[in-house]
C-alpha cells in the first residue's frame, strides 16, 4: 500500500498533537510519524487513521488511540 504524502502530512499533524498533548520523547515521537497506521486498518477507515481515535480491526478487536500507545510506549523508555 503507498504511504501518500496526504498520509504523510496526516501522520506530521498527529505527532504534532501528541507532542502538545506531553508526549515529549524523541524515539517514541520518530516511531509514531514512521508507522503507516492507516495499513493496519480497513478501507472505510482509512481516510481517518490519523485521528485520535481506536478503530475496529479484524477479530472484533480494536486498534488503540495513537494518543494511548504514544503514552504507552513513552512509559517504556526506549532507548
Amino acid at each position: 500500500m503507498e504511504d501518500s504524502a496526504i498520509f504523510q502530512g496526516q501522520r506530521t499533524l498527529m505527532c504534532k498533537h501528541l507532542f502538545d498533548k506531553g508526549i515529549a520523547g524523541e524515539v517514541v515521537l520518530e516511531a509514531m510519524m514512521r508507522i503507516p497506521r492507516h495499513v493496519f486498518l480497513e478501507s472505510t477507515f482509512r481516510q481517518h487513521a490519523y485521528q485520535d481515535k481506536a478503530f475496529p480491526i479484524a477479530a472484533e478487536q480494536t486498534i488503540s488511540h495513537p494518543s494511548t500507545v504514544a503514552w504507552q510506549s513513552e512509559l517504556l523508555e526506549l532507548k
